[in-house]
C-alpha cells in the first residue's frame, strides 16, 4: 500500500502539474522513484491510475463531510465547518482535487457516473443542512436550499483556482470569511460571531 501510495501522490502531482495528456508512465516512475514493474503491480495503465485517483479522492472527501454533516450541532455550524473543510482539501489534496476537476471527461462513462453520484451526495448534505437550518428558524425560509446548496459547494470548490495559503489567509481564515458571507445570506439568526473555535486536529 505504502508503493501504491507513492505511486498515485506521483501521479496526481504530475497530472495537475503538466497535465493528463503530456505525462507518460515513465515521468510518473521517474517522479517516485520507482521502476515500471511496480507500477503495473498495481495499475494497467495510465487511464487506470487516472481512474484510482478520481475514485480514492472523491470518497474520502465524502467521508469527510458525512462525518461533519452527522454531528448534532447546529446547521450553521454545520454549515461553516462544511465550507472549511473544502478549503482544508484544497489544502491538503490540491492535486488530487485538481485532477477531479479538469480530467473529468478522460475516463470511463461508468467511473464518471460513480463520481457525479458522490459529488451530487456532498452536495446534498449541503443543502439538508441548510433545510435543517430553515426548521430550526436560523435560517430563512425563502430561500430554495437546493439552489443555495449549489451555490455554496460551487464558490467553495471553485477556490482550487486562486486559493494558495502560503499567498493568501489560511484555509481556516477563507473557510470563516467564505462562511460569514453565505451565513448573512441565508438568514440574519446565523451566529456569526458565537461559534466556537474549530477543531482542526484532523489536519494537523
Amino acid at each position: 500500500l505504502a508503493t501504491k501510495k507513492r505511486i498515485s501522490e506521483s501521479a496526481s502531482y504530475l497530472f495537475s502539474k503538466y497535465g493528463f495528456a503530456s505525462v507518460r508512465i515513465t515521468d510518473i516512475i521517474g517522479d517516485c522513484g520507482l521502476t515500471k514493474g511496480a507500477f503495473y503491480h498495481y495499475f494497467s495503465s495510465k487511464e487506470d491510475c487516472l481512474t484510482y485517483l478520481h475514485l480514492n479522492y472523491v470518497e474520502y472527501a465524502f467521508e469527510r463531510f458525512s462525518e461533519i454533516s452527522s454531528k448534532e450541532e447546529p446547521a450553521d455550524v454545520v454549515i461553516r465547518k462544511m465550507m472549511t473543510e473544502m478549503f482544508y482539501q484544497i489544502r491538503d489534496f490540491r492535486a488530487e482535487v485538481v485532477v477531479l476537476l479538469e480530467t473529468g471527461r478522460i475516463i470511463a462513462p461508468d467511473v464518471v457516473l460513480k463520481i457525479e453520484k458522490r459529488k451530487t451526495e456532498i452536495r446534498h448534505l449541503f443543502e439538508s443542512a441548510i433545510k435543517r437550518g430553515q426548521a430550526e428558524g436560523t435560517f430563512s425560509a425563502t430561500h430554495d436550499p437546493h439552489s443555495a446548496a449549489l451555490a455554496v459547494y460551487g464558490m467553495c470548490i471553485w477556490a482550487y483556482n486562486w486559493f494558495d495559503p502560503s499567498r493568501s489567509k489560511s484555509a481556516e481564515e477563507i473557510g470563516k470569511d467564505f462562511s460569514d458571507i453565505v451565513l448573512g445570506g441565508l438568514g440574519s439568526h446565523s451566529r456569526l460571531f458565537e461559534v466556537p473555535k474549530l477543531d482542526i486536529t484532523d489536519h494537523e
